[in-house]
């Protein structure tokens, strides 16, 4: 578990508005000075307003719910160790799903192919949400939106990742599908104060976090050259397995793809399930094929409880009116006995 911040929250972000600095300097000059006042004072500053502009922005995030999180933070994600430079501070909307749960990045070009890219992207995602994989994009148009979207109506967690602070989100669109999301549970993420407008370096920049924040990438219809590639690129540095669609050779939207693949940077994707063997180690979680359950064997009570469906431990717990400590001894019991078996996410299924 990560440290307790070393500073109060408000000299943090007024570090962060520190410019010239990269991440990694600010984070070595936390570790170094003992106080804000000490470490500015290094760096010559004395009194440039910042703490001010700060206020305004914890001001703005807490009307707007949106979380400050520094790396020292417990709740920071520890998936985003990997990622260089790794954030100091990270805005959150919404809530980040649990490190334990399976996540596949979804990214492509804006302007993808509605007879392939499109259909390709919503039937992945459908069965990467519906065997418990959180969707990770970067709330761009194209397959980032169909995947997000996708991810929703199969009743999904997906998280996105912006280049701008979250009052700064456009299209209108995106707006709206970045309210979508953290109703529907998932999270919007930016390393950007609230109010920053989003730049042209910012992009290639949040790809690292959305490789990071992953067990795999998926690249859906790309050019040769695109943000997607940058995804990929950063996938490769992090040791992050790496998916590519192919695509026709007539067209240039699957030239990227089509060049990892070729280039041996990335595997084949063939099918949904290929990426799931990979991160349910070999084996495939067979969520709704209840035809490959023997019932007959199975206690009737735990078949309603169950059916198909993997199950929280908190589901569990409101079933049998217990609080959660009792519900994990009784599922435990269940495992041991080998009627159930416990899942990628923390939940539980039929054996």
């Amino acid at each position: 578990m990560a440290s307790p911040e070393p500073w109060p929250l408000i000299r943090l972000v007024e570090l962060s508005l520190v410019g010239k600095l990269t991440n990694a300097q600010r984070c070595l000059l936390v570790e170094k000075y003992a106080t804000a006042e000490d470490a500015l004072a290094s760096l010559g500053i004395l009194h440039f307003g910042l703490y001010q502009v700060a206020e305004k922005i914890i001001t703005k995030c807490k009307e707007a719910n949106v979380r400050i999180l520094s790396r020292w933070h417990p709740d920071f994600p520890s998936r985003l160790l990997v990622a260089d430079p790794m954030p100091m501070l990270l805005y959150v909307a919404g809530n980040l799903p649990p490190s334990s749960v399976p996540a596949i990045a979804v990214v492509g070009t804006r302007s993808c192919t509605a007879s392939y890219g499109k259909p390709v992207t919503e039937k992945c995602v459908e069965l990467w949400t519906k065997s418990g994989c959180v969707i990770v994009s970067g709330l761009a148009n194209g397959i980032d939106t169909i995947a997000h979207e996708a991810c929703l109506r199969s009743r999904g967690t997906t998280v996105a990742v912006i280049a701008s602070g979250h009052q700064r989100i456009s299209p209108q669109s995106a707006q709206h599908l970045s309210k979508q999301i953290v109703e529907h549970g998932g999270a919007v993420i930016s390393e950007y104060p609230i109010t920053v407008a989003a730049l042209p370096p910012y992009f290639p920049a949040r790809n690292r976090i959305i490789s990071a924040l992953s067990d795999a990438v998926v690249i859906v219809e790309s050019k040769l050259t695109g943000g997607a590639l940058i995804t990929a690129d950063f996938a490769l540095r992090q040791g992050t397995p790496l998916w590519a669609v192919p695509g026709p050779i007539t067209g240039t939207r699957s030239a990227g793809c089509n060049n990892l693949i070729k280039t041996g940077k990335a595997m084949l994707l063939d099918s949904a399930e290929s990426v799931l063997n990979t991160l349910f180690d070999g084996t495939m979680h067979e969520q709704f094929a209840t035809d490959k359950h023997c019932y007959d064997s199975i206690p009737a009570d735990l078949v309603l409880l169950f059916g198909a469906d993997p199950i929280f431990t908190e589901t569990a717990a409101q079933q049998w009116n217990c609080s959660i400590a009792e519900a994990l001894v009784r599922l435990s019991e269940l495992e041991m006995n080998g009627y159930i078996r416990q899942i990628p996410g923390g939940r539980w299924h039929l054996a």
